[in-house]
């Protein structure tokens, strides 16, 4: 960078409500994953299977179906905080696009998808997997009919159909997530910074 030039105006602003909502954005996705979901997971079936459990769990699949009604109040606010950070992280990525710049175009493209991704995952994926979810456990009457056996498998496809589709999407939107902040040096070559005029001598 010239160090006569200085950056457009609101430059380094915009750049810190980027950087930093991306930032936040990539770090609550990795510690869900990493932090929350597979320790959770984990947890409850380690917990179901000690003698001394004290809710007296009978299987691994109950410590799951406890480990999803946790996962379930944290996906309420998940996919609602990645919008919010989302969309604080888009709005610069809007305004760069006035600069013509291939990281600029990329930046903004990717922005839309991922955000895309979300909405579909808070409006449209979560519902159905919340839904078949519940529906997975719930025991229709004569539990030993064909009938209630048939509605149990199929419950229990469907939940494993939604929550696949779920996890992929979650999953595509931390790859973006990642590829936006590996985009963040480019910052400093696709915004064109004015020249400074040097003072000017009396000698």
């Amino acid at each position: 960078m010239n160090p006569n030039s200085r950056p457009p105006p609101g430059h380094y602003l915009l750049s810190l409500m980027h950087i930093m909502s991306v930032g936040v954005w990539l770090g609550a996705m990795v510690f869900f994953a990493v932090g929350v979901a597979w320790p959770v997971l984990l947890g409850m079936q380690e917990f179901a299977r000690r003698p001394d459990n004290w809710l007296r769990l009978q299987s691994e699949k109950e410590g799951i179906r406890l480990a999803g009604e946790f996962l379930d109040l944290v996906f309420r606010r998940y996919f609602l905080f990645q919008l919010v950070c989302g969309t604080v992280a888009a709005i610069p990525a809007v305004i760069w696009l006035r600069h013509k710049h291939w990281s600029n175009y990329t930046r903004a493209a990717l922005m839309a998808l991922a955000l895309g991704l979300v909405a579909v995952n808070q409006w449209w994926l979560g519902p159905q997997v919340h839904r078949w979810r519940f529906a997975r456990y719930q025991v229709p009457e004569p539990i030993l009919s064909d009938a209630a056996l048939a509605a149990m498998a199929q419950a229990e496809s469907n939940f494993q159909y939604w929550h696949t589709l779920s996890l992929g999407a979650d999953l595509l939107t931390l790859a973006l997530v990642l590829i936006i902040m590996g985009l963040v040096p480019f910052l400093l070559v696709s915004i064109p910074f004015a020249k400074q005029q040097a003072p000017r001598s009396d000698n």
